[in-house]
């Protein structure tokens, strides 16, 4: 009795499995897809701004990894701040390139370390920021005589700045002011005819009370009106355009914008003249209904 009650109980468990088995279902059309892994890639890029969301540059947003910790994000933000207007190298993870993954995860970032050149090589100078009204100097246009000379070793090396006193705003409310591509786009060109036309006033009223100006820091209006005045006067004919498209970057922030472009200039008195092309990076604010620079960088690329 006991031996057919085990036969009984073994021939059910295996016509249920066998049951079982006929009855799963195949993996159709419709079956869930594993998510694309991540794999990690590095580039080279500028640093332009750093936020509570991630890490920007031109034409690209690095996003801080939601499972990372706090105090990586706090060490890395550090980093990215030091190298503001630089170029870094960045760690990324992301499902494909750069044109199809809009959400890429920064994974690290860092300065780019060049070769130090053979003992006895001259190393190549420094560019400058701004071709100087003399020729011979190497500072920016408009700055006092006596400050040129220590423009040569300030060009290269930013200080690292907090955001808050870049703008020197308060928290955004949802009431606050946004910044249109047209309204940057029109607010560029009217500064860059105002420089042209060495109009003080005219150059003023495109700058905010506070700016982070060139490699000086933040710097106030006076300043800036003396640095301009010092430029027109050195330099008889002063001749500028945009050189291609401008690129704006939109951040959380919605009454600021950065604005990047190249340029062509042209500058001439009686004793020298330069010319060449020009990188330069505006930070833009909305004050009341007006826009105001509150953070200018240029960089010399190319010179004539």
């Amino acid at each position: 009795m006991k031996g057919t009650t085990g036969s009984l109980t073994t021939f059910v468990c295996l016509a249920a499995f066998l049951i079982a088995s006929f009855m799963a279902p195949e993996p159709g059309p419709f079956a869930a897809e594993t998510k694309p892994s991540k794999t990690e890639k590095q580039i080279e890029v500028t640093i332009i701004h750093v936020d509570k969301y991630g890490v920007y540059a031109p034409n690209l947003v690095f996003y801080w990894d939601p499972a990372m910790n706090k105090q990586k994000i706090a060490t890395l933000t550090g980093v990215a701040e030091q190298l503001r207007n630089k170029n870094a190298v960045i760690t990324y993870a992301s499902t494909s390139d750069n044109s199809r993954d809009k959400r890429p995860v920064l994974v690290d970032i860092a300065a780019i370390k060049r070769e130090t050149p053979p003992a006895g090589d001259t190393a190549p100078p420094r560019e400058p920021s701004r071709p100087s009204p003399s020729g011979s100097d190497k500072g920016v246009p408009g700055q006092p005589k006596e400050e040129l000379k220590s423009e040569k070793e300030e060009v290269a090396v930013q200080k690292p700045k907090q955001e808050i006193e870049l703008s020197q705003t308060k928290p955004v409310s949802p009431g606050s002011p946004t910044i249109s591509r047209p309204e940057v786009t029109n607010f560029v060109h009217q500064c860059i005819d105002a420089a042209q036309s060495k109009d003080i006033e005219r150059s003023l009223g495109c700058y905010g009370e506070q700016v982070d100006y060139y490699s000086k820091g933040i710097v106030n209006k006076d300043f800036i009106r003396k640095d301009k005045g010092y430029y027109f006067r050195n330099w008889d004919r002063i001749s500028s355009s945009i050189d291609g498209d401008i690129v704006l970057i939109v951040i959380d922030q919605p009454d600021l914008r950065i604005a990047k472009f190249n340029s062509r200039f042209r500058v001439e008195n009686a004793k020298s003249k330069a010319s060449g092309r020009a990188e330069n990076i505006w930070k833009i604010q909305k004050v009341g209904n007006e826009l105001k620079i509150v953070d200018e960088k240029q960089k010399i690329i190319e010179r004539d």
